[in-house]
């Protein structure tokens, strides 16, 4: 009787992880400029609203814009990037 051999394959990929550094962080909120991007997704406004409501109550901001995605899936419209990059800080509100 002759053996007969079965080969295994492992369809996993080596994890490659590389090192990034963190992004700056702004050491308070009060007097900066804050952006609000909505997704668009179910309930990604509710969360938005209520984000920045908490943190109203806690800082001062310097002002505000407040952007909302035609769709989840869409790019941003056209100047709403240029607007939310004059801001000191941008919150992504994801909703579902």
């Amino acid at each position: 009787m002759v053996a007969e051999t079965i080969i295994v394959l492992d369809p996993t990929a080596k994890a490659h992880v590389s090192e990034s550094p963190m992004a700056f962080r702004v050491g308070s909120l009060v007097g900066k400029k804050v952006g609000f991007l909505d997704n668009s997704k179910p309930n990604a406004d509710i969360l938005i609203a209520r984000i920045k409501a908490r943190l109203e109550e806690r800082f001062e901001f310097g002002g505000t814009v407040e952007k909302r995605k035609r769709n989840a899936g869409a790019g941003m419209r056209e100047g709403d990037l240029e607007e939310l990059a004059t801001c000191d800080l941008v919150i992504n509100g994801v909703g579902d």
